[in-house]
């Protein structure tokens, strides 16, 4: 477990180096760089990465918390605001007030792959620089369920995974019965470099590799975008829950 934190923690300072590069050339004069972080909490930013006034950044956290249990840790920080609402009703629209989108570990909590696709298009319509984070489903080690004696959990069928959270919580906590099992699953449809590459194509999509392991996966669209990107289909040959 210490070498799964050891590269998780690795990989999120590589990340964030990454990002400040990527935010470089986006600066906008004097005011504060405005970016809205789709499924974003108050620790990600203030506790892991350590964001402070100065960095001259105002990031808007989009997050309904459904999921996700650190509302509590509500923010009187100047440079965070909350914006509690459903991330996938989101418009294009929504994002004019806004220089790039960000989002790190999230949409492979949505639901469906047509929620999927559906936010990923969204994000591509709103013609802004994104920088998009999921976990790799082909990491030996899954972060949401870190246990190293069921390897490449993420790739696995979703009645084996199930099936298997009935033996062993696997480090989501209590063991599930079966039924609770599959409530858990259903916000859970991890991804793959391909999936990335088809829910982001116009983007680079990157694979973060700590001491070779690939972790996770970035969608990075550097430029903003004056012609809106033709929609893809929401259709998927391979079923990723419930359609």
């Amino acid at each position: 477990m210490q070498i799964v934190q050891h590269l998780r923690t690795y990989t999120r300072g590589r990340r964030k180096l990454r990002f400040q590069h990527f935010i470089a050339d986006l600066r906008c004069g004097e005011r504060p760089l405005r970016i809205i972080d789709i499924g974003g909490t108050v620790p990600f930013w203030t506790r892991w990465w350590g964001l402070r006034e100065e960095d001259g950044l105002h990031v808007t956290l989009v997050n309904d918390h459904i999921q996700d249990d650190t509302d509590d840790e509500d923010s009187n920080v100047p440079f965070l605001a909350n914006l509690r609402t459903d991330a996938t009703t989101l418009t294009e629209d929504d994002f004019s007030q806004y220089d790039c989108v960000f989002s790190n570990s999230c949409v492979e909590h949505l639901a469906t792959w047509r929620d999927q696709m559906r936010m990923a298009r969204t994000i591509m319509g709103s013609r802004l620089p994104y920088f998009v984070q999921v976990p790799n489903k082909f990491a030996p080690i899954d972060p949401h369920y870190p246990r190293p004696y069921v390897p490449f959990f993420g790739a696995y069928p979703k009645e084996v995974q199930r099936r298997l959270l009935t033996v062993s919580a696997l480090g989501s906590g209590g063991r599930h019965t079966y039924a609770t099992a599959g409530e858990l699953l259903t916000y859970y449809n991890p991804l793959g470099p391909e999936d990335m590459r088809r829910l982001f194509p116009d983007a680079e999509v990157v694979v973060e590799r700590p001491m070779g392991v690939p972790m996770s996966i970035l969608a990075i669209r550097t430029k903003a975008r004056v012609t809106r990107p033709e929609a893809a289909t929401l259709l998927h040959p391979v079923a990723m829950g419930a359609a």
